[in-house]
């Protein structure tokens, strides 16, 4: 929902943007299939592997300004592929200790592209689902140190 809600808004703004989904529930993919066509033109790709990924960024990139690639850390080849052609990294969270726990082993992996590959990647967290309870405030402050 957050790389369709930032393409929508990208698109609403008059910047030529398209979603390359790369997850293989394909939710992104789905999204576009429903989306209302008198809506801001958002299209969407589908790339389940790094390979088909690498294929439609050669065609796509010069016709757009902005590309979101809606990814999972799931696949590490694709995902290390995401990180090192990523300007920006958008890392959802919520409040939970399984969800905060992989994210950390995930930040890990980021660091390593970051220091290796691309160090101009810039990281940011969406904490979703955040409320007054105890977990939610030890994401705040767990994510803030990573």
């Amino acid at each position: 929902m957050i790389c369709q809600n930032i393409g929508v808004c990208l698109a609403k703004d008059k910047k030529k943007v398209c979603i390359i989904d790369t997850d293989i529930n394909q939710s992104t993919l789905t999204w576009f299939g429903i989306r209302n066509e008198k809506l801001p033109n958002v299209p969407v790709f589908f790339a389940p592997t790094e390979k088909i990924l690498a294929k439609i960024l050669k065609v796509i990139k010069s016709n757009y300004d902005i590309i979101l690639i809606d990814g999972t850390p799931s696949n590490i080849e694709l995902t290390d592929r995401i990180l090192k052609l990523s300007d920006i990294l958008l890392i959802p969270v919520v409040p939970s200790e399984s969800d905060i726990r992989v994210t950390e082993k995930f930040v890990s992996r980021v660091q390593e592209i970051q220091k290796h590959c691309n160090p101009s990647l810039s990281v940011r967290f969406v904490l979703n689902q955040i409320t007054q309870t105890n977990k939610s405030k030890e994401l705040s402050v767990r994510v803030r140190s990573l």
